[in-house]
């Protein structure tokens, strides 16, 4: 893999991931993370000291400034100086020095990756829905507004992206319980495996 990039919580699993290439290491960090009033504290203890020189493969992650309102793809610095800025989720959470997670700039993530070395672009998109069933509270809730929102954007045929993994997260558990995480988990790995075994063909992997 030649790099990666994130958008929203995206960010936080990219981040781990370009630290040491590892699968079970983005699982294992992620799980401690207990609820969304200890995000803050979160970012800074597991990316304490760590800067973007020195991971093991290119990272950025993607925010808007509200003021200027400008993408941009944050990709220098300290990941816990970084990352805050591409988190909060537009109507979920507040702000971060007038920012918000930007998931609408494709075009920004692929030049990114494709100056970084990337030959082929692979989108893990995790908003992806079945039947209509909100990702987190109710149809009408702001949370599934915005993911709904932002699984539309992503599943456009975007230019530059050259495979797209739809991750179902949504099997009867709401995006928001943390405590049901694994669960989660288990219900997508099958998702995930399967097209990526598909993906490894066409490609002759």
């Amino acid at each position: 893999m030649a790099a990666v990039a994130g958008m929203e919580w995206g960010s936080v699993a990219a981040g781990i991931y370009a630290q040491n290439i590892s699968a079970n290491e983005v699982e294992w960090e992620l799980s401690k993370f207990k609820n969304s009033d200890d995000s803050s504290d979160f970012i800074k203890k597991i990316f304490e000291k760590k800067s973007t020189e020195t991971l093991k493969i290119p990272f950025g992650c993607l925010s808007l400034n509200l003021k200027n309102q400008t993408s941009y793809v944050l990709n220098k610095g300290q990941l816990s100086s970084l990352i805050p800025f591409c988190l909060p989720a537009p109507g979920i959470a507040k702000p971060y020095s007038d920012s918000i997670a930007s998931m609408s700039d494709v075009s920004g993530a692929v030049q990114f990756l494709r100056s970084s070395g990337a030959t082929k672009i692979v989108l893990i998109n995790a908003t992806s829905v079945r039947n209509g069933k909100p990702l987190s509270g109710s149809l009408q809730s702001v949370e599934n507004q915005f993911w709904i929102q932002s699984n539309s954007v992503l599943t456009k045929k975007n230019i530059g992206i050259d495979e797209i993994i739809d991750v179902d997260i949504n099997d009867g558990i709401n995006a928001d319980k943390f405590d049901q995480r694994r669960d989660v988990l288990n219900s997508s790995l099958p998702q995930a495996k399967d097209q990526i075994k598909k993906m490894a063909l066409k490609y002759g992997y």
